[in-house]
């Protein structure tokens, strides 16, 4: 009996369909089973608990010796990426989740879901890092063999492999410091928007600020006039006249609401994270002890401090991403809608602005360092790295530093060519000067002696 109305009664026997063959039945039966699987004794769910262990288990040696096999015939960013990845899935999505999950009995770790939370977020930064690492060095990659491209794509690698945490790791350490700190003041922000209204309205406005304020974080290093396109603003802001305004105008109304959301993030990081990264460098980096006084303080601040807040609007947007994937069914329709798109713009905009605009920066600082301390005291500097400890030193690293020194001297040798083609140019137009004011000096002497001549006649016939 339905609710009390005998008419809506419906009895089924499972287990003894219609008729043999049909749908219905075949559909119940599979109910059924489905129900005697989900109902497992004990010591059967243990038994394929064993069997999925030892399956994985063998698995990940595989793994692990087919990686052995390869690291020595692989390039050095891509086995810090790797090395890198496996770490923080160890440490931080494995080790650290699961303890918080133990320890979830307590309120203030209570209904975090760290066993999901930071294996996504782990997954989704390594995600970033290797796509973007992978897909600029191929980009450098192609037509890097001339003279004066194979030094910058060098570079490229260098600052790549700093982006993916250096030979050690200890690369990732400033920025990780970073967004600690810009993660206090983030939270001292989600204090004021818990006064606006409910929880999903303000989870909503966190969502969206998060995205805004990590968007161009790379960028907070950098001067203001190099944290937006620069040809794409000169154009929108110029050519107003009453002929442009009717032809180009639409375009550039569209192009000006197109960047209006990117520029709100490069303001916002250029007056809050810059202020905060600029106190973290001085507090950990401890410049004040190896600048000397003819180093420019900002320089130094943009070239040590480029990757390390990239690194930090990764580790935001997957932190970001990874609590909208999770938290998606706490948001309404159209609230959920309006984090997806601002999701959407803001990685777009991280992945094909901030970024190559950060690395292309930090490549042109490098040149300029490299350039000032080639000949050095007879010294060439060429990689930056630490003290490593005696046979430590790998292949990788003495051919790259080899490939870097010819690729420098043969940028070296390219520029001397041009300007000793250059400075032969100019000596051939000085002869051609040389001889024409000779020639001139001649005919003016020819000229000067008629006129004396024709003088000196002039004298006599007077006289």
């Amino acid at each position: 009996v339905f609710f009390g109305f005998p008419e809506l009664s419906v009895t089924m026997d499972v287990h003894k369909p219609d008729h043999e063959g049909s749908w219905m039945g075949t559909l119940l039966q599979a109910e059924a089973d489905t129900a005697t699987v989900g109902t497992s004794s004990p010591v059967e769910i243990w038994h394929r608990r064993m069997f999925v262990f030892s399956i994985t288990a063998t698995l990940a040696l595989g793994a692990e010796i087919i990686y052995t096999k390869l690291v020595p015939k692989m390039p050095q960013l891509y086995v810090a990426l790797i090395r890198a990845a496996v770490w923080d899935c160890v440490l931080v999505g494995v080790l650290v989740a699961q303890l918080v999950d133990l320890a979830s009995s307590t309120p203030l770790l209570a209904g975090i879901d760290m066993g999901h939370y930071l294996p996504l977020a782990v997954i989704l930064y390594h995600a970033f890092t290797f796509l973007f690492c992978g897909a600029y060095d191929l980009i450098g990659r192609q037509g890097s063999g001339r003279a004066r491209t194979l030094h910058r794509a060098l570079v490229c690698r260098r600052v790549l492999l700093e982006l993916a945490g250096g030979a050690n790791g200890t690369k990732l350490f400033l920025g990780r410091i970073c967004f600690v700190v810009s993660g206090a003041a983030m939270w001292l922000a989600l204090r004021v928007l818990l006064f606006i209204g409910d929880d999903s309205m303000v989870l909503t406005c966190f969502i969206i600020l998060l995205l805004i304020a990590y968007c161009a974080a790379g960028l907070a290093a950098l001067e203001p006039r190099r944290s937006l396109p620069g040809h794409l603003v000169q154009w929108l802001c110029t050519g107003w006249g009453a002929r442009e305004a009717v032809l180009q105008g639409p375009l550039k109304i569209l192009g000006g609401l197109l960047m209006l959301p990117f520029a709100a993030s490069v303001i916002a990081a250029q007056i809050w994270l810059r202020t905060i990264s600029f106190i973290v460098w001085l507090a950990v980096a401890c410049p004040c002890c190896r600048l000397q006084r003819a180093d420019n303080v900002f320089d130094a601040f943009e070239r040590e401090l480029a990757v390390p807040l990239l690194q930090c609007s990764f580790l935001a947007f997957s932190c970001t991403l990874s609590g909208l994937v999770l938290s998606s069914a706490e948001l309404s329709r159209e609230q959920r809608m309006s984090v997806c798109i601002a999701a959407v713009y803001y990685t777009g905009m991280l992945m094909l602005w901030t970024a190559p605009a950060v690395l292309q920066s930090k490549v042109a600082s490098e040149e300029v360092a490299d350039r000032g301390s080639l000949l050095e005291e007879g010294s060439v500097q060429l990689l930056e790295r630490g003290t490593p400890q005696e046979g430590e030193i790998e292949l990788e690293d003495l051919r790259s530093t080899c490939d870097e020194l010819r690729a420098l001297l043969q940028r070296e040798r390219h520029d001397h060519a041009v300007e000793a083609g250059q400075l032969l140019g100019k000596l051939k137009d000085q002869e051609l000067l040389a001889r024409n004011s000779e020639r001139s000096k001649a005919q003016a002497e020819d000229a000067h002696n008629r006129i004396t001549q024709e003088l000196e006649e002039w004298r006599e016939r007077c006289s």
